[in-house]
């Protein structure tokens, strides 16, 4: 990714920001395999002396682990959001421009995928597509369902009544934001 003529934040926004060429030729260059500009726009990437006798960052600002660069340089959420989008991508194939709406389902994925990604899976997709595979197999199919964070006790219930009627041995569910830490976060 670039920020090059980005919207919201761009190299020209940076520089006029305190950032010089070496500064912004570092960036540049972390930005080719960021998947958020975040992770690039961090004080030891950018280097925590230049931020402190450049900048003017604060010794607690640099040590906390959340601290957000952009957001103290005056930048907005929306104009990190859209540079984000313009460098790192959006994700997700929802909303690319050669792709036709009723070609979508063909990529939904168990979870929505990126920053503005709504689709998946429903939980009756995943059950079906074990049912046509469990013949197949002598044991049981490992695979975890998941569930949206706003699943009820009444959506579980119906998931496993479906995956029995199905003929399913084995299924877990997953709701989401159900576990303190979980390996699979649709935010940072």
């Amino acid at each position: 990714g670039t920020l090059e003529n980005a919207p919201g934040v761009d190299l020209e926004t940076l520089r006029r920001e305190g950032f010089d060429d070496k500064r912004i030729k570092a960036l540049e260059e972390r930005l080719k395999t960021a998947f958020d500009l975040t992770f690039a726009f961090t004080p030891q990437a950018i280097g925590e002396d230049y931020c402190r006798n450049v900048l003017g960052f604060e010794e607690n600002q640099m040590n906390d682990t959340g601290y957000e660069v952009l957001r103290d340089l005056g930048f907005s959420d929306e104009e990190i959001h859209v540079a984000n989008i313009y460098c790192c991508g959006a994700m997700t194939l929802e909303g690319a421009p050669h792709l036709k709406s009723e070609h979508l389902p063909v990529f939904d994925c168990a979870n929505p995928c990126g920053r503005i990604g709504v689709r998946s899976l429903s939980v009756d997709a995943h059950l079906k597509m074990m049912a046509a595979s469990q013949p197949f197999i002598s044991g049981a199919i490992s695979k975890t369902v998941n569930l949206p964070y706003r699943s009820s006790i009444d959506d579980c219930a119906r998931a496993y009544t479906l995956a029995w009627k199905l003929g399913l041995k084995s299924i877990a569910l997953y709701r989401d934001g159900s576990k303190f830490s979980q390996p699979l976060s649709g935010a940072l």
